[in-house]
């Protein structure tokens, strides 16, 4: 049985960090966002449609009690605000 590689997961998240902050700094330069605030975000995400099977998924998991974990939602194109939006929408929150 192999070892979870930690290293190698530090080095893919960081890889992960700049490509987020080199699409989020094309963003910001591009001003496509310019004048929306993050209550603007807020409703946004409240009104997502996940994918199908996505809510059931994150719903059982909230729902089990015999089940002791934690879930991170990792995103390179969502912002942390408008994910939590989206999922404190449902019947569970993220935070």
């Amino acid at each position: 049985m192999n070892n979870f590689d930690y290293k190698e997961l530090s080095m893919a998240l960081e890889q992960l960090s700049k490509f987020e902050n080199t699409a989020n700094n094309r963003v910001i330069e591009s001003g496509v966002l310019k004048g929306i605030s993050l209550e603007d975000i807020k409703r946004a995400g409240e009104r997502l449609i996940l994918q199908d099977g996505c809510t059931n998924f994150f719903q059982s998991i909230v729902k089990n009690e015999n089940l002791n974990s934690n879930v991170h939602v990792l995103s390179y194109c969502w912002c942390g605000d408008l994910i939590r939006s989206a999922f404190s929408s449902g019947t569970y929150s993220l935070s």
